[in-house]
């Protein structure tokens, strides 16, 4: 059976609360964006951004600039930029 919470040190309960966690997962995917990334895995990056990141990020304003950047590198990279480009203009009012 799971323990109560409760009784956990200080540490361990801090990582059960949500802000924690958005902390940590936007700190995650900064780190990864400041890494050289190859084409492939920038493009994973840009397919993933849309649905697996914008919505759970308290500032998603934020990738507006790299997505901006694989858009003006056209091609794929365009092409996968426009749908992360879409949700910060419909949802988040970025005017581009």
């Amino acid at each position: 059976p799971a323990q109560d919470p409760a009784g956990w040190p200080a540490p361990a309960r801090s990582l059960l609360q949500r802000k924690r966690h958005v902390k940590e997962f936007c700190g995650a995917w900064r780190a990864l964006l400041a890494l050289p990334l190859p084409a492939r895995a920038h493009r994973r990056v840009l397919a993933a951004l849309p649905e697996a990141v914008l919505p759970h990020v308290p500032r998603p304003l934020r990738y507006a600039d790299l997505l901006s950047s694989g858009y003006s590198r056209g091609g794929v990279d365009a092409l996968l930029s426009l749908k992360g480009l879409f949700v910060l203009m419909t949802r988040h009012n970025l005017e581009y």
